[in-house]
């Protein structure tokens, strides 16, 4: 994806790297829970947030489309970051997120729910922590202060807290998120 820009120099070309990003989901005592992983604070983009396993597709993410890059993607992130093996085959792509403009570092990035039991085994490079949780319990913590997510990862928690398993039936959207400077900061709309 790319979109330009008018900068004093002249123009310049922003251009979003293509990601993938697997959403763990499971069902423990009733209750939906989710995998989220902390990025090591070391890393220059998200170190230090709670986000779920993903990255770049690499030219070695083989696939006829994109959407098949980006299943191969997903799977072999979240291998290297959580240990978790998955069937590219049994992802639900549920959302397509880009980086707004103007931006350092911007990402276009697939987001695929898929239903694993299995234990969350940090890598301990780029990944320090793992957990199993429920959305509910995310967003509290993230209300208190306790955990940093990113505005995909939040909404997709808010999603699942509120439409839970019925985001399976769902048709996938497309985000690009609009920043507005407020007082004391700022804040993204979403169409």
């Amino acid at each position: 994806m790319s979109g330009a820009r008018s900068s004093a120099r002249g123009t310049a070309v922003d251009i979003a790297a293509a990601a993938a990003t697997v959403v763990p989901l499971r069902k423990r005592g009733g209750l939906l829970e989710v995998g989220l992983v902390l990025k090591s604070p070391k890393l220059a983009s998200l170190g230090g947030t709670w986000v779920f396993p993903g990255g770049r597709i690499d030219p070695t993410d083989l696939g006829s489309s994109h959407e098949e890059r980006a299943r191969v993607a997903a799977v072999r992130e979240a291998n290297e970051e959580t240990g978790l093996t998955l069937d590219p085959a049994a992802l639900f792509h549920h959302a397509h997120w880009t980086t707004p403009l103007g931006r350092e570092r911007r990402f276009a990035t697939d987001y695929f729910l898929t239903w694993i039991d299995a234990e969350l085994i940090p890598d301990g490079s780029e990944i320090v922590e793992a957990q199993w949780v429920t959305p509910e319990r995310a967003l509290a913590a993230r209300d208190a202060g306790l955990l940093r997510l990113t505005p995909p990862t939040f909404v997709t928690l808010w999603r699942l807290q509120h439409e839970g398993e019925a985001l399976f039936d769902m048709s996938s959207f497309r985000i690009l998120p609009r920043p507005q400077v407020v007082d004391g900061g700022f804040i993204s709309l979403y169409e």
